[in-house]
């Protein structure tokens, strides 16, 4: 992409400026000619709204002015990384495109692999990665001087976020399913990411991306304010709508009756291993049994709490 020569950003040049990508265009419309036919039986409008709003979205951050005058103002790329990794893939997510795909789509979530690719720490782990990789080492230099990296990067903002937010916001029929306190929980570690980078871009005391100062930019703010603009746009914005979303899985918890009180299965498991490991032997063997409904379960947990307290006297 020739940036030489590119005006002044303005209200006018914010809307007026456009570089249109036919290859995404094709890949945008095939996705809404699968969803929509689908979309028709009964299928919740909220959803489409959200799958359509998704791709309009991302047809207008890669192709509009956002994309364009990123590659000269860092706090318009920052405005770009935000839309790509949170508010698209959050629409995404909402539109539920794999529980609407069938059942064989849906089986394949169940495989080994993407039980791998959708497991939480991993995609909170990728998430944190894309952000410190992209902003705080030399993957932005290059990228502003290497427009294939460009695309990488969009890519990889569009797929961290998507596998972050979809164990913590969606109904997709995944493999594990969280208890909705440890979705809160994972929100908030992702925000935390979020405002680490934010401000450590705020404090930089030099540019980190030279590249930026042989764009020949004559207008604007200087290169460090830009920066620290940027930053500041991380750190507030990023946490404002991962505030939002956590917002929005409190919502869902509230009217979920069937689950406000569940620990989810994976705390459920630890904590039916970590009472077998202290002795409790008389545990239903029916999984899908509550164990403190169970008598004989009942006593063998009052017995475990008498051992204990043994064990602390003798110590």
């Amino acid at each position: 992409m020739d940036m030489a020569g590119l005006s002044p950003l303005t209200w006018g040049t914010a809307v007026g400026t456009w570089h249109l990508t036919p290859v995404t265009d094709v890949v945008l419309l095939v996705a809404a000619g699968l969803y929509l036919p689908r979309a028709r039986h009964g299928w919740p409008i909220g959803r489409t709204l959200c799958f359509l709003g998704a791709l309009v979205l991302l047809a207008v951050t890669v192709q509009s002015s956002i994309d364009v005058y990123g590659h000269e103002l860092f706090w318009m790329h920052m405005i770009e990384h935000l839309l790509l990794i949170m508010c698209v893939p959050v629409l995404f997510v909402l539109g539920q495109p794999i529980r609407l795909a069938g059942d064989r789509v849906a089986a394949v979530l169940r495989t080994r692999v993407a039980s791998v690719l959708t497991l939480p720490p991993l995609a909170l782990a990728a998430y944190a990665a894309v952000l410190v990789g992209t902003h705080l080492t030399g993957f932005m230099q290059l990228m502003l001087t290497h427009e294939w990296l460009h695309e990488v990067e969009i890519v990889l903002y569009l797929g961290s976020g998507y596998l972050f937010f979809l164990p913590l916001l969606g109904h997709e029929p995944l493999r594990r399913q969280l208890s909705y306190p440890l979705r809160v929980f994972l929100l908030f570690l992702g925000m935390t990411a979020d405002t680490v980078v934010g401000v450590l871009l705020m404090l930089t005391t030099r540019e980190p991306f030279p590249a930026y100062a042989h764009m020949g930019r004559t207008w604007g703010t200087d290169l460090l304010s830009d920066i620290h603009t940027g930053g500041g746009i991380m750190w507030v914005v990023g946490d404002g709508l991962m505030f939002a979303v956590t917002a929005l899985v409190v919502a869902q918890w509230m009217r979920d009756t069937e689950r406000q009180n569940d620990t989810g299965q994976w705390l459920e498991s630890a904590r039916r291993s970590t009472l077998a490991s202290l002795g409790v032997d008389a545990v239903n063997q029916d999984t899908d049994a509550d164990i403190d409904d169970d008598d004989a379960a009942l006593a063998a947990y009052n017995r475990m709490l008498a051992k204990l307290n043994q064990r602390d006297r003798g110590a």
